[in-house]
């Protein structure tokens, strides 16, 4: 019985689906209109302005926990900190 409702309740929405007025607004919509819209966010950074080179440095097990407190608290990310720390200290 319970079978039978449930083919009887997927035959209805296959039908609505493929009914005439369903078919229509889908062949209105404009996909390639929302495909291409601008969905926000900040714009892409020129390539010239991207850095390129990555770092690696170590830490032992107590260092890297208290960066992890440290970043987790202020939430700054670790290549920021660092950066930041350098201009500090006039390295860079």
């Amino acid at each position: 019985m319970a079978r039978n409702n449930l083919l009887s309740a997927v035959g209805a929405v296959g039908a609505i689906i493929n009914s005439p007025e369903a078919k229509k607004i889908v062949s209105e919509a404009d996909v390639i209109k929302s495909e291409t819209r601008n969905k926000g966010g900040r714009k892409p950074k020129p390539k010239e302005e991207k850095a390129q080179n990555a770092n690696r440095f170590y830490l032992d097990d107590a260092q890297q926990e208290k960066l992890n407190e440290y970043i987790g608290n202020t939430g700054i990310p670790v290549s920021v900190l660092v950066k930041q720390l350098l201009i500090e200290k006039g390295i860079l």
